[in-house]
């Protein structure tokens, strides 16, 4: 299930245990770094954002790519996705699915990102919207 789109090989976990073990030290280290930008499918139609494909969030180059599946499944994936390639095999459905890539945070105000800065926590790692201090 690589939705058409060039190096995506979705790996799903199922619970926090799970995905700490597998991504959690990858994920403290980027504590302290800056979104930068961030990439995901839209359909050319409407503009509606297409949520069952990942969203690639770019960290000063560290590219981490999201993905959750059904109810509880969440795939994390690390520098695989080739955010300028096209996305293939949707000509027998009725919305053309494209990329919005390589946007500044501030620039799309329908993704509703805004600047995120990492932390890690006792707990976990954590993402904090910088606007709320």
């Amino acid at each position: 299930m690589n939705m058409g789109i060039p190096g995506f090989e979705p790996s799903f976990r199922i619970g926090v245990d799970s995905i700490r073990q597998a991504h959690g030290a990858r994920l403290a280290r980027l504590a302290g770094r800056r979104l930068t930008g961030f990439a995901l499918v839209r359909f050319a139609e409407d503009g509606e954002w297409f949520a069952d494909c990942p969203v690639v969030l770019d960290f000063d180059g560290i590219q981490v790519e999201v993905c959750h599946w059904k109810l509880d499944e969440l795939s994390i994936g690390w520098d695989t996705i080739d955010t300028a390639a096209p996305i293939l095999g949707w000509e027998c459905f009725e919305l053309t699915p494209q990329r919005m890539a390589d946007l500044d945070p501030g620039e799309a105000k329908t993704a509703a990102v805004g600047a995120l800065t990492v932390k890690s926590s006792a707990a976990g790692v954590a993402a904090e919207d910088s606007d709320r201090g």
